[in-house]
């Protein structure tokens, strides 16, 4: 990338508005023309392909750019994989599911006597509730939060 410092100043008549750069643009043309004499083609081949100022800095033209819009899209695929974020969700969310049907086994174990046949028939109804979550995590996110 070029850095550039601007300073602003009152208009005077005597400022290049369009700068050295627009200048080394219009001979770079000029050169391409005297070659092939087609304007548009020569102005596509500038804009697609880039050039060279006088001072030897690469300009790029549209398909660098492009090029490296796809690395850096790439590079933010690979750096936040939703694949990996819902695998990691549905880890923590089967592990919240084995301890919630280890804890209702846990309390069935420890219930007295008399008040486990109504612990069973309501540990059955949760149970059943958990082996019935739908598969994808947003479904069973929702149906864990009216559990």
């Amino acid at each position: 990338m070029i850095a550039r410092s601007n300073r602003y100043e009152r208009w005077d008549g005597s400022q290049e508005p369009f700068g050295r750069d627009a200048e080394d643009l219009f001979d770079r043309l000029a050169e391409d023309l005297f070659q092939g004499g087609d304007f548009d083609y020569a102005l596509h081949r500038l804009m697609s392909r880039g050039w060279r100022d006088r001072q030897g800095r690469r300009l790029p033209g549209f398909e660098e750019m492009l090029e490296r819009l796809r690395q850096k899209r790439l590079q933010q695929l690979k750096r936040y994989n939703l694949n990996d974020v819902f695998s990691n969700i549905r880890e923590r969310l089967n592990d919240i599911l084995r301890r919630e049907r280890q804890g209702i086994n846990e309390r069935l174990d420890q219930a007295p006597d008399s008040a486990r046949r109504v612990l069973q028939r309501i540990a059955k109804k949760k149970l059943q509730e958990l082996d019935s979550l739908p598969e994808d995590v947003g479904g069973t996110m929702r149906k864990l939060n009216d559990y």
